[in-house]
């Protein structure tokens, strides 16, 4: 048996607001990064790490739309190595993630404050992928 599992789930905020680019053969695509706060140990303060993700399609444009520079997002993604040699001749290695799935994390309610929803009501999660099969902006949940 092959055992083969490859995703990664990142909860955090937007470093910085998200740009639509496009490729050469016209594909839309962004990169972002996604800093996410972890604990080192019981009592530390927590320590920020810094993801790089890139979203193509639909994706990108739903990233670029509803996301803004410290926006709470949730992403699902693919991790993706790579080897190279800098121009000193060293090896170096980077790992890259691209966005499977993105998804808001507040609740309508929310609409931005800091305060939490009402226990009573669930929140609202909207990915790209709705959005692109038909959901309207007035869709939009905030």
């Amino acid at each position: 048996m092959s055992l083969n599992f490859n995703q990664a789930l990142f909860a955090g905020r937007l470093t910085a607001d998200p740009e639509l680019k496009l490729t050469q053969s016209g594909l839309h695509y962004t990169r972002f990064t996604v800093a996410v706060d972890r604990r080192k140990g019981k009592d530390a303060e927590p320590v920020t790490d810094f993801f790089p993700v890139t979203a193509w399609r639909e994706r990108a444009d739903f990233v670029t739309t509803y996301f803004k520079k410290g926006s709470p997002i949730f992403v699902t993604c693919t991790a993706q190595s790579d080897s190279y040699e800098d121009k000193d001749g060293n090896k170096r290695s980077s790992i890259s993630f691209v966005a499977d799935d993105v998804r808001f994390v507040e609740s309508k309610s929310g609409s931005g404050s800091s305060a939490p929803a009402p226990a009573a009501k669930k929140p609202t999660v909207t990915t790209a992928m709705d959005i692109a099969e038909g959901g309207e902006a007035d869709d939009c949940p905030f």
